[in-house]
């Protein structure tokens, strides 16, 4: 019988990681039930005194303060501010963070693989990659185009005739340098850095690195596809 690998310990960054998202998570629960709580309120106020409409938001109005003062009993001085700052809409994580958890939370709903999935949630890495804001690093103007693949050929062909590199740059109309293999890529024109279309491996790298954080974030993914669930 296979023996299962043992969990890999997180470590103290990690732990620190992890406790600022249960914090998140939990304030950003209280702050929905506080925001509720005032939404019927206003609802409350606006129907006719001692009407049915009035008593129904009244009534939901101690439902969801009810639930806000449950999930603030033990809360922490620290989990109060941290209650506070998810109303005025801050977050104790990086912003690139809230980007990914919020990718993953996308991807899980309509990710396109859910009948596939080992667990009925967590969506497979794919699925949030996919969700992903398409970004080239390093680019800091829009006109600025990676190589297409006439200009990749253009360039070796001329190079091939002993054209002289500024002279190929004059043909296609961009700036290139050649990468350690030997492949030509574009340069930013603010800039010396590359702007080479993902390869599969550096998506795959990618990709990796994206599970190794939403792990990191105590986000859970579907590893290896399972059989299709049958509708009912």
């Amino acid at each position: 019988m296979k023996k299962k690998k043992a969990a890999k310990m997180l470590s103290p960054n990690e732990r620190a990681l992890r406790e600022r998202v249960r914090l998140r998570d939990h304030a950003r629960s209280v702050a929905f039930e506080i925001r509720q709580t005032w939404g019927w309120l206003d609802r409350a106020i606006e129907a006719a005194e001692g009407s049915d409409a009035e008593c129904f938001c009244l009534e939901r109005v101690k439902d969801s303060w009810f639930m806000a003062g449950n999930l603030m009993n033990f809360g922490s001085p620290a989990m109060m501010r941290t209650v506070a700052d998810a109303l005025d809409g801050k977050s104790l994580l990086s912003k690139r963070d809230e980007e990914l958890l919020a990718t993953y939370a996308e991807a899980m709903r309509t990710g396109k693989r859910r009948a596939g999935r080992s667990m009925s949630l967590a969506p497979f890495p794919s699925e949030v990659y996919d969700k992903l804001p398409a970004k080239r690093e390093g680019t800091k103007r829009k006109d600025t185009r990676p190589l297409t693949p006439k200009d990749i050929q253009t360039i070796r062909d001329l190079e091939a005739s002993g054209i002289r590199h500024g002279t190929v740059e004059n043909e296609i109309k961009k700036r290139y340098q050649h990468t350690d293999s030997g492949d030509p890529v574009a340069i930013n024109e603010n800039g010396d850095a590359p702007l080479a279309k993902g390869t599969p491996k550096r998506k795959e790298r990618n990709k990796e690195a994206m599970s190794r954080r939403l792990k990191a974030l105590g986000r859970t993914l579907s590893e290896k596809p399972g059989a299709p669930r049958k509708r009912p």
